[in-house]
């Protein structure tokens, strides 16, 4: 009995004492992911285009409206240097149903990503996109978005909406 006593206690103590515990190692797309974590976050200020109100008219060749907003949508390129904003591109993106760029009035060098993107290279740091809207209502309210497209070592974020509403 006191045998079987000692050796527990001396089981408890041991078991009390610290393990030098093995290196651990990260995994290797862990490794890879800390490497390669954008140290830069740039975004787009909205300088001036919201919100805005205009009249939506109908399309002699299709059943769709377009409204042709104002006053362009202006953006300014944030947190990077003046030097690295020369050749920026920037997209802007109509959100939500039934949203899409229309051809006229877009700038020179823009290049249309799909019918509700739209990117433009920056001209001393801001970018700016002459909205027309194709839709199939005669009224709504849409939002559009711009984001800096980040180059190696960046994140993009996007900007606070622009909102258009068509009547």
């Amino acid at each position: 009995m006191r045998l079987a006593l000692a050796a527990a206690v001396l089981a408890f103590a041991a078991a009390a004492q610290p393990v030098p515990h093995a290196k651990v190692t990260p995994h290797p797309a862990a490794r890879h992911a800390a490497a390669h974590t954008p140290s830069v976050t740039v975004r787009v200020v909205i300088v001036s285009g919201t919100p805005q109100r205009d009249r939506a008219y109908a399309s002699y060749e299709t059943s769709d409206y377009t409204t042709v907003f104002s006053q362009p949508l202006v953006v300014r390129v944030a947190g990077v240097s003046d030097a690295s904003t020369a050749k920026r591109r920037v997209q802007f993106t109509c959100v939500g149903k039934d949203c899409g760029f229309g051809d006229p009035d877009q700038p020179e060098g823009g290049d249309r990503k799909g019918p509700d993107n739209y990117s433009i290279f920056t001209k001393a740091g801001t970018a700016s996109l002459r909205a027309s809207i194709t839709h199939s209502e005669p009224s709504g309210t849409f939002t559009v978005y711009a984001e800096v497209l980040p180059k190696a070592g960046e994140r993009a974020v996007k900007s606070g909406p622009f909102t258009l509403t068509t009547y």
